[in-house]
Order: C-alpha cells, then structure tokens, then sequence
C-alpha cells in the first residue's frame, strides 16, 4: 500500500480489503513499483479500479470453494497496469458482460461494467480486458503514457 502515491486510491484500496475482510474474502494486493501518476482523469480511475473491486467481491461472495481476490498494480516504463482476479465457477458470457443490463449476478443489475466501458472508452491510451480462464475471472487496465 506504501508504494500507491494517490491518497483516493490508497482510501479506496483499504476500503474495499475492509469489506473483503468482513466477508471473510482474503484480498492479496502487490503494487510492484510506486505508482506516481495515472495517465488519466483521477475520479474515472478511481471509479473504474471501485467497479472492478466491488465486482470481484460480490462474485466472491458467492464462491464456496476459494475465496481470494488478487490485485496486482504494475508501474512499467510506459504504462500502469491493474489486474484484479476472483475465483468463477461459472461460465461468463464475455462478449456481452460489458452491456448495459446484462450480469451474471441477476435481474436489475449489469450497471457497473457498462459504466466502466464508457469510461475507458473515452481514452485512446487505455486498454481492457476481460477473460476467464483456470476457474478465475480476470479484468485487466492497461494505460500507456502519451
């Protein structure tokens, strides 16, 4: 946690390890070099890394088996990367989670990864992905510098 610089993203990281701890979720966070400064608008970044967060948690939630959520927060030479992973026993369908109104947790959800997609489509310096693979579903933010 020393090495994220952003007062908002170190409240928000110990926030969501709280709730993760309360719900009995182990969350591993390796942030691997200081991250000094995000390529982009601090309160989208902010939002974007609380989406994924409070996703994996929720999912977790549901998991009997595992229930560990891995954050990793990589500061390379040219661009910053997150990489949030929860366990998934179920099939996700990828090529339509993103939409507004579709989840895999029910009825009158699906908000918060449409909402990430608008907010990191507004970047030409960023990109997403999501995949599932080895019983994990992964969410990966890259942004690159310039």
């Amino acid at each position: 946690m020393a090495n994220t610089a952003s007062p908002e993203l170190k409240g928000l990281l110990m926030a969501k390890m709280l709730t993760a701890k309360q719900e009995n979720i182990q969350l591993n966070l390796e942030v691997a070099k200081s991250i000094d400064g995000v390529k982009m608008d601090s309160h989208d970044f902010i939002r974007c890394v609380g989406i994924l967060l409070d996703n994996a948690i929720e999912a977790t939630q549901k998991e009997n088996s595992t229930r560990r959520i891995t954050i990793l927060l990589l500061q390379e030479e040219k661009r910053m990367q997150l990489v949030v992973k929860n366990p998934c026993s179920k099939k996700a369908d990828l090529a339509r989670i993103r939409n507004r109104g579709v989840s895999t947790k029910g009825s009158n959800r699906g908000l918060g990864l449409a909402i990430y997609q608008e907010i990191t489509a507004k970047y030409s310096n960023i990109l997403t992905e999501t995949k599932q693979q080895n019983g994990e579903f992964i969410q990966e933010l890259a942004i690159f510098d310039g």
